[in-house]
C-alpha cells in the first residue's frame, strides 16, 4: 500500500511540475487522463482540433457526447473553459449544488477551437469560491456527433504561499492527513454486520466502490493500532447519522466513548465524494482501538479509511 501511495504522489508531481501555468499560484487540469484528484467517465476521446493560437503541446482538448469529470482542489478561483454548442447540455455543480456563476463567450480568436465541420466558440465559467477544499462536478452531453461537447481545461488560483492545489481534507491525498496506510471498504481489515450492506460500484469512489447501507443497525468495525483514524465517504443527497463507539484498549484498561456525527447538508442536489466523515487524530497510544460505526438514519457509503 505504501509502494502505490509512493506512486501516485510521483505521477502527481510529475503532473503539476509541467502542469503550472505561472511559477507560484496559477495551475491547470487538462481532459488528458484522470488523476489523483481528477475521474474522467463516459465517452471522452481527443479531440480532432487545432487552436488559431499558439498552445501548450500538454493541454489536450477531450470531446464527448456523454461525459462527466469529477475534480477536488484547494484555491479560491476557478475557470472552467468548455464548448456548449446548439443541442448540448453542460451541467456544474459546485461543492454539491448546481454553480450560480453564469458561461460567458469567449469571442477572442484565441479560444475558437477549429474542427473539421467548422469553428467552436469556447465557453468560461469563472468563479470566486473562498480558498478552501472544493469539488466540481461537470456533467455533458450532445445529440450531435458532429457538435460534440469540448472540455478545454479547468485553471485555479491559490495564494503565493501555496505549493499545489491539493485538497486538504478530501481523496487519498488530502494534504493535511498524515502519511499511512489506506483500507480499502473491500479490505479483509474491515468486519460489517451480516445484513444490510451492499457493494456499489462508481468511478468517483477510491477503488471504484464504495460499500454502502441503509439500515438502521448496520455496522463496520475496525481494530488498529496507531495515533490517528480519517474515515472517508460519500456524503449523499439525503445526508447520513451514525455513531461512532472508539474502544481504546491500553494494557488491563479499556475506555469507551461513543459520539454521533452528523452529516445532513441543506440544499444538496449530488453527493460530494471522497470527504472525511470522521477525523480522529493525535491519538494516545494504546495496545489497539477498536472502532465501530453504526448508521442512525440516511445513508452511510464506506469509501476507505486512512
Amino acid at each position: 500500500m505504501k509502494y502505490i501511495v509512493f506512486w501516485w504522489l510521483l505521477a502527481l508531481w510529475i503532473e503539476w511540475s509541467f502542469g503550472q501555468v505561472s511559477p507560484t499560484n496559477h495551475w491547470f487540469i487538462s481532459g488528458t487522463e484522470n488523476s489523483t484528484i481528477t475521474t474522467i467517465t463516459g465517452d471522452w476521446k481527443q479531440a480532432n482540433n487545432s487552436f488559431t493560437s499558439n498552445r501548450p503541446p500538454f493541454l489536450q482538448l477531450r470531446s464527448t457526447l456523454k461525459g462527466q469529470i469529477l475534480t477536488n482542489f484547494r484555491a479560491y478561483m476557478f475557470y472552467l473553459y468548455i464548448s456548449r454548442p446548439v443541442g448540448s447540455s453542460v451541467s456544474v455543480w459546485l461543492d454539491g449544488k448546481r454553480s450560480t456563476f453564469p458561461f460567458k463567450p469567449q469571442n477572442q480568436s484565441s479560444q475558437r477551437v477549429v474542427l473539421s465541420n467548422g469553428i467552436e466558440d469556447m465557453f468560461v465559467m469563472e468563479g470566486e469560491i473562498g480558498s478552501a477544499d472544493h469539488q466540481l462536478l461537470i456533467d455533458a452531453s450532445s445529440n450531435s456527433e458532429e457538435h460534440p461537447v469540448i472540455f478545454d481545461r479547468i485553471e485555479m488560483e491559490t495564494p503565493d504561499n501555496t505549493p499545489s492545489p491539493l485538497p486538504m481534507n478530501y481523496t487519498t491525498v488530502a494534504t493535511s492527513v498524515p502519511a499511512g496506510e489506506t483500507v480499502d471498504d473491500v479490505s479483509d481489515s474491515l468486519n460489517y454486520s451480516e445484513s444490510g450492506w451492499e457493494r456499489k460500484e462508481h468511478p468517483f469512489f477510491y477503488g471504484n466502490s464504495s460499500s454502502v447501507t441503509t439500515t438502521p443497525g448496520s455496522w463496520v468495525q475496525l481494530t488498529f493500532v496507531g495515533t490517528g483514524i480519517w474515515v472517508y465517504g460519500a456524503i449523499p443527497v439525503e445526508g447520513v447519522v451514525f455513531s461512532v463507539e472508539a474502544i481504546r484498549k491500553y494494557g488491563r484498561e479499556t475506555t469507551r466513548e461513543i459520539t454521533t456525527h452528523n452529516f445532513t447538508l441543506p440544499d444538496l442536489e449530488v453527493p460530494i465524494y471522497q470527504a472525511p466523515l470522521l477525523a480522529h487524530s493525535e491519538l494516545t497510544y494504546a495496545n489497539a482501538y477498536i472502532y465501530n460505526i453504526t448508521l442512525i438514519s440516511g445513508s452511510m457509503q464506506l469509501d476507505f479509511i486512512r
